[in-house]
């Protein structure tokens, strides 16, 4: 690194999207094509894979240009991928037991996403063991659990739970609740909190 580079103190910079549309290996270069034209010759970290169609965050400045990019992010196939921004939406939900069907609990999915679920859910146990409850979405179970070990019996109790789904359709979704390791109860007392955190995808 030269004197003059650490003695430069970047200006007017700002965050561009761009579209990987050339890739060189050798120099670990890139070119870069975004809403105000193409750059060749960017450079990237060593260990990282690109390849041509990846969307590409950089960190431009007034006077010399890009001069960061962050990693890969693959969406080979969007278009036009150098104006596309991510939208993020967030909900939540307050729902009472009891859990199992026919109980159900509507939402709204604004855009196409992938939505981060954090939850907590309440129940108490028989007998002294595993028990869980298991989400599923509009009819399919979700592979990530409300589950835990009881010492107590009969003592409600908050289990928490988190999980991602990916590529959510834009419209009404259910959700549902299930025992999936008996042993387990609930009645009106039990409370569920599911909250989520939706980003667009293309």
């Amino acid at each position: 690194m030269a004197l003059e580079d650490t003695l430069y103190t970047p200006s007017g910079t700002r965050w561009l999207t761009g579209l990987v549309a050339a890739v060189d290996t050798t120099k670990h270069e890139l070119t870069i094509t975004y809403a105000g034209g193409t750059v060749p010759n960017v450079r990237y970290l060593r260990g990282q894979s690109w390849t041509v169609g990846d969307i590409v965050e950089c960190l431009s400045d007034e006077v010399r240009g890009i001069i960061a990019i962050g990693s890969p992010y693959p969406r080979t196939g969007s278009a036009p991928a150098w104006n596309w921004t991510p939208r993020t939406y967030v909900s939540d939900l307050l729902i009472a037991g009891p859990w199992p069907p026919p109980a159900s609990w509507g939402f709204t999915v604004p855009f196409k996403a992938d939505i981060l679920v954090v939850s907590t859910l309440s129940f108490w146990a028989n007998n002294t063991g595993m028990t869980g409850f298991q989400p599923w979405l509009d009819g399919v179970a979700v592979g990530s659990w409300w589950d835990l070990y009881f010492n107590q019996t009969a003592v409600h109790t908050t289990v928490g739970n988190a999980f991602t789904l990916r590529n959510v359709a834009p419209g009404n979704h259910t959700w549902t609740i299930s025992m999936v390791i008996g042993n387990g109860q609930s009645d009106g007392n039990d409370r569920g909190h599911i909250g989520m955190t939706m980003v667009e995808v293309p």
